[in-house]
């Protein structure tokens, strides 16, 4: 995986664009951290990139619910009663 600064990002585009069809994907940085994943998509695989990126959320939000619960002592089912 390919790691650019933010600067390259602002001034060679087109290079970065470029890029991101040869790699699949591209961490971009700022300050040398991580800021941004970039990752190619088109007209065709648009709604299903998205909807995917939805769900990822999703189950990371999930996770974080049941990791403060966990952490103050609730009890959480799956199932409803």
């Amino acid at each position: 995986m390919k790691f650019i600064p933010s600067r390259d990002l602002r001034l060679r585009t087109n290079k970065v664009f470029d890029d991101l069809k040869e790699e699949g994907e591209i961490i971009v940085t700022q300050n040398g951290l991580p800021v941004a994943l970039m990752i190619p998509i088109d007209e065709s695989s648009l709604n299903e990139t998205l909807n995917s990126w939805k769900s990822i959320k999703l189950k990371n939000i999930v996770r974080d619910l049941r990791e403060t619960a966990i952490n103050k002592g609730t009890k959480i089912s799956d199932t409803k009663k």
